[in-house]
């Protein structure tokens, strides 16, 4: 299950609260248009055995007509009590 929050929204939870202010974070020199624009979010329980290969975000309900739509702007959020490092990527700008 994924979650939304549209940028002009009023949190109501705390996740959603920190969801758009991360948001707001990696956006405030950026225009956007503001009705069309939000965050998007997940949560994940992964056993210390899971291991998640490389991939890229994108709407997959478009996916069936063909269609391939990535976030302009794609952020990655880890809380976790394990003292493990994490792994990250980085891909340049195309």
């Amino acid at each position: 299950i994924t979650y939304w929050i549209s940028a002009s929204s009023i949190p109501t939870t705390v996740v959603e609260e920190l969801a758009l202010s991360i948001f707001k974070f990696h956006s405030k020199d950026i225009e956007y248009d503001v009705e069309k624009s939000g965050a998007e979010w997940w949560t994940l329980v992964m056993d210390e055995d899971n291991d998640v290969k490389m991939h890229w975000d994108k709407d997959y309900g478009l996916e069936d007509y063909g269609v391939n739509a990535f976030p302009h702007i794609s952020t990655v959020t880890y809380l976790s009590c394990s003292s493990r490092l994490l792994r990250l990527a980085r891909i340049p700008d195309l």
